[in-house]
């Protein structure tokens, strides 16, 4: 599975036989690890979405936050268990508050109910997307939003993979 973030960059995924984990651990002097792919393929949209939240969770984990990958839905009403819900890709703590976190491969202004829907549950949250381009895309439609008053008051930290995998970024802070 070819990934790639951003023109130029990538990683190649290699699903291994068990010859294949053998040859590399001994040529390479590694440690082959079970592929992580599987279970998030078949929760979420895409190979891509589930690479790219993957991605996320590790650059989160990087900078100190400890990231549930598998985080339980947020219930609108806590005793309507198949009620009304939003279901974070993954929730990253930071000293004790949990941030539900979103990864988003494409950018569009009808996803702006569903972060309404999650801040009206939880009053912060996440959005990382592929590359700087569709992070600005996302502020501009999040601060159109914001001025239109189509948002429930809360935080909303932005980030892209791009510039994760650069080493030199920071949250761009949205206040709904």
């Amino acid at each position: 599975q070819q990934w790639t973030p951003r023109a130029g960059g990538g990683r190649q995924l290699l699903r291994l036989t068990e010859r294949g984990q053998t040859w590399a651990e001994m040529a390479f002097k590694i440690a082959a690890v079970p592929c992580e792919l599987d279970e998030p393929v078949q929760k979420h949209k895409s190979t891509a979405h589930a690479v790219a939240i993957l991605e996320a969770r590790d650059h989160l984990q990087a900078v100190g936050y400890g990231v549930n990958d598998a985080p339980d839905p947020l219930l609108v009403r806590a005793d309507e268990r198949w009620g009304q819900r939003t279901e974070p890709d993954l929730v990253a703590m930071e000293n004790g508050v949990f941030w539900p976190v979103e990864v988003q491969l494409e950018i569009d202004g009808r996803n702006n109910e569903k972060w309404a829907k999650s801040l009206s549950l939880v009053p912060r949250m996440v959005l990382i997307t592929v590359n700087v381009q569709t992070c600005e895309k996302q502020a501009e439609i999040l601060r159109q939003a914001v001025r239109w008053s189509r948002l429930p008051p809360g935080e909303i930290r932005l980030a892209s993979l791009e510039a994760m995998d650069s080493g030199i970024w920071q949250w761009l802070v949205i206040h709904s």
